[in-house]
């Protein structure tokens, strides 16, 4: 839904030395982050043909100029919740694991928020983008196609519509045991590391029997790749554990990648 989306500035790296530096931020990131749940996203427009190391993880600026804002003005209850909360930088993401590489909104990532999390979620309210209200009022009917609402937020006081959902909000990132809908997260900047890349490429070999790559089924449309979810949460529980995979086989293959091009470079 467009007038959901927040419009934000994609950083890819440069180079495979810039994927390293990049890796090893991202890796002391995680740590920081310690026992706390991974947060995943899907993303339109992170990934780029061709780029090889430099498609493993993107850099996403969330703040000051970079930031748009939200695009129309016509989500009324996402904006006054977002300032209800008082978040400057606000960005959602999911706790629940993936169960393919791509969804209905572009491909899937592991979000690396910076700095000291300020993450909120509301266990009535799984996606804040499709929130009308509690209200049968605000509700939307559709007909043949067409969306029609009986009265629109806007025509009226919502306000005690908007202070339910503040003050439904729980602080922190819950377990997947808790919840498996949406965390909204106040951060100015974040990584994503891109999971097919990861999984198929940078985390090892055993990793690679996680994910089944993306083909074209004929009469059916694309496959975009399964991922074996059970699997995955047992192997990255939390950041902790992907910081490890960061810093050790996905380390490793970028320094011997790196090797690789160097001895290239020099015609050996």
């Amino acid at each position: 839904m467009k007038i959901n989306e927040i419009i934000e500035d994609v950083k890819f790296t440069n180079d495979t030395a810039h994927a390293i530096e990049r890796v090893k931020v991202a890796a002391e990131m995680c740590n920081k982050l310690g026992n706390t749940p991974i947060l995943y996203r899907m993303f339109e427009g992170g990934v780029s043909r061709g780029r090889g190391s430099t498609n493993l993880m993107i850099k996403v600026n969330n703040k000051g100029g970079d930031r748009k804002g939200i695009k129309g003005n016509s989500h009324f209850f996402q904006k006054k919740i977002f300032a209800g909360l008082g978040l400057e930088h606000p960005t959602q993401a999911l706790v629940r694991t993936p169960d393919n590489i791509r969804g209905f909104h572009g491909t899937n990532f592991i979000m690396i928020p910076s700095g000291d999390i300020k993450a909120y979620w509301n266990p009535e309210i799984p996606d804040l983008g499709s929130f009308e209200g509690y209200d049968e009022k605000y509700l939307t009917k559709r007909d043949g196609g067409h969306s029609s609402s009986i009265m629109r937020p806007h025509d009226m006081d919502a306000s005690e519509e908007v202070n339910r959902a503040v003050k439904g909000y729980k602080k922190g990132i819950p377990n997947q045991s808790e919840w498996n809908g949406e965390v909204i997260v106040d951060t100015p900047f974040y990584y994503m590391l891109n999971l097919q890349e990861f999984l198929q490429k940078y985390a090892g070999k055993k990793s690679k029997e996680l994910v089944n790559a993306p083909k074209y089924v004929r009469r059916k449309g694309p496959d975009y790749g399964e991922i074996k979810k059970d699997l995955l949460q047992e192997k990255l529980k939390t950041y902790r554990d992907v910081g490890w995979y960061l810093s050790n086989p996905t380390m490793n293959f970028l320094n011997w990648w790196a090797e690789k091009e160097k001895q290239k470079n020099n015609g050996s």
